[in-house]
């Protein structure tokens, strides 16, 4: 009886597995700057491609609405990819509300050690170092 039962939500869930995979394999096979230019049109919702259903922007007047209200941020912290403030938890768990300053790109200030330490990679620090 409870293998009738994975089996059923496997049978349900089956297109969501395959679509994950497809997904992954896709991003896995993607430069740097492909991914950031993805992740650019998410966020503008404008896609370099042909759309095959263009919208002809009458269905999407309700969420003008909702995308030219302003967003609550009373603790200031980044925005996500979707827009919104990221939960102010995760905002602490990766230490953004820490500042760390580099001498060396003109006391240029980064959000978080890990910003911090990939800075060290870019042009701006190395031109700094000459």
């Amino acid at each position: 009886q409870q293998e009738c039962i994975v089996v059923a939500l496997l049978d349900q869930l089956a297109p969501v597995l395959d679509d994950t995979l497809k997904r992954s394999e896709r991003r896995m096979t993607q430069t740097h700057s492909e991914r950031e230019q993805e992740l650019a049109e998410d966020i503008s919702g404008i896609s370099n491609t042909d759309d095959p259903n263009p919208d002809d922007g009458s269905a999407n007047s309700d969420d003008s609405d909702e995308e030219d209200a302003p967003i609550y941020n009373p603790k200031g912290v980044p925005l996500g990819w979707d827009g919104k403030p990221i939960p102010y938890w995760l905002f602490k768990l990766h230490g953004l509300n820490h500042f760390f300053e580099c001498e060396i790109c003109g006391n240029e200030r980064y959000r978080g050690r890990r910003n911090y330490e990939k800075h060290f990679t870019e042009s701006k620090h190395a031109y700094g170092m000459r």
